[in-house]
């Protein structure tokens, strides 16, 4: 290592190994991002959106028994189509995240498995209670806010965990996929300093300006540099696109329909139980001020329709609190269940619709940002290997020549 040529080849075998090992963490570094993105878009969001579908249906489904539950006697077909069709979207749900939940995940197992033994128990309670309503017996109204009660403070707080847990992974991956991996970019950095270094000390030592060997080697690193780094961030952008204009705000949106579902079902029990108490009003507008915050948070092309379908709604509720304030229960019924474009029940569809296509359109973008973030890695972990094998072979063989002439 004393002479020139020792030198040369030390030299040399550092600049090989620097390629070789820039190349094998860009290729397992590209790898690894690329098995995270498919198992972001093929498990963990698919489940994220199955636990979101549960959470709502099954929210869905207590506001449309109650709002069933106060048309009395033969109740509308409309209004049990929207209670058995969510119940049928819940259970879809449920085996959905049953089949696709991690063995290892004890904890969404528990709650699965709590969610489907006490649905059998909500749906048998709200059958009953329906049964009793249709005979005129006032008992009917009991059995039903048992079922509510069941549905409020046990079912839909375990769906809520449930959901909650699988958006927290997939916030997870999202945000891990929207870091740029450094370490290949750093050594392939420093491989191609050193490569250009190299020259230089070479060209001043053999009077030659270009090496065929290194200068090629030199330029495989570039491309694979310029590669990995354009590569990195068209993906990570995407990624973070994907977190920040999908699951956040969907999240957001989410919270939103369940406290409308919530609003509508307390509204409906109340008139139920003949209550008009100024808590009980003010816990009405304490949601739906919630659902307003959340939704200008959001901040997306359908909000100023669904900010009017609210404030609509707050107009619509209000009436029905003074009717039954003055002893018009019929009256009150009719401002809540009616098909009146007025009534509560029109404003609570359409803002509960406009929620549930803002929730698709998001999910949609976030998946078309998930997949392009995927494609933006194409062929990088085997192109990667090969540049940094080309670079390797051309480094020796830009360096046996100079070697040869100390012989």
């Amino acid at each position: 290592m004393a002479s020139t040529p020792g030198r040369l080849a030390g030299i040399g075998v550092v600049l090989i190994l620097l390629a070789l090992g820039a190349g094998f963490l860009a290729g397992s570094g590209t790898d690894a991002q690329q098995v995270r993105i498919k198992t972001l878009r093929q498990h963990s969001e698919p489940l994220a959106n199955a636990a979101q579908g549960l959470y709502s249906s099954l929210s869905v489904a207590d506001a449309s028994a109650g709002t069933a539950f106060l048309a009395g006697g033969l109740q509308p077909v409309e209004l049990l189509d929207r209670y058995n069709q969510a119940l049928g979207t819940a259970s879809a749900a449920l085996s959905t995240a049953a089949i696709g939940v991690d063995p290892s995940d004890a904890e969404a197992k528990h709650l699965l498995a709590q969610i489907g033994s006490q649905l059998p128990i909500y749906t048998g309670l709200v059958a009953t209670a329906n049964s009793n309503n249709r005979a005129g017996n006032p008992v009917g109204v009991s059995y039903l806010s048992e079922a509510s009660n069941l549905m409020q403070g046990t079912i839909l707080p375990e769906a809520q965990q449930l959901y909650s847990d699988q958006a927290a992974i997939v916030s997870q991956l999202e945000k891990r996929n929207s870091t740029l991996d450094w370490a290949p970019l750093a050594l392939t950095a420093l491989t191609l300093v050193m490569l250009v270094y190299f020259q230089i000390r070479i060209a001043r030592q053999s009077r030659r300006v270009f090496n065929f060997g290194l200068l090629p080697a030199t330029l495989a690193m570039a491309v694979l540099l310029g590669w990995l780094l354009t590569a990195g961030l068209i993906s990570s952008s995407y990624s973070q696109r994907a977190l920040t204009e999908s699951s956040q705000p969907m999240g957001e949106l989410t919270s939103a329909r369940i406290l409308a579902q919530q609003a509508r079902t307390d509204e409906t029990m109340n008139l139920l139980q003949r209550a008009n108490t100024s808590i009980q009003y003010n816990a009405f507008e304490d949601r739906l001020d919630e659902i307003s915050r959340l939704i200008s948070e959001v901040s997306k092309p359908g909000s100023g329709d669904t900010t009017t379908q609210i404030d609509g709604w707050r107009r619509s509720h209000q009436i029905m609190e003074d009717r039954l304030g003055s002893g018009d229960y019929p009256g009150a019924v009719a401002a809540t269940i009616s098909t009146d474009s007025a009534s509560s029940a029109s404003h609570f569809i359409a803002l509960d619709r406009d929620l549930s296509e803002q929730i698709g359109q998001l999910r949609g973008n976030g998946q078309s940002a998930v997949n392009s973030s995927y494609n933006a890695l194409t062929l990088l972990d085997v192109g990667s290997g090969v540049l940094s094998v080309a670079a390797a072979l051309l480094i020796g063989l830009g360096l046996w020549p100079r070697l040869s002439e100390y012989q």
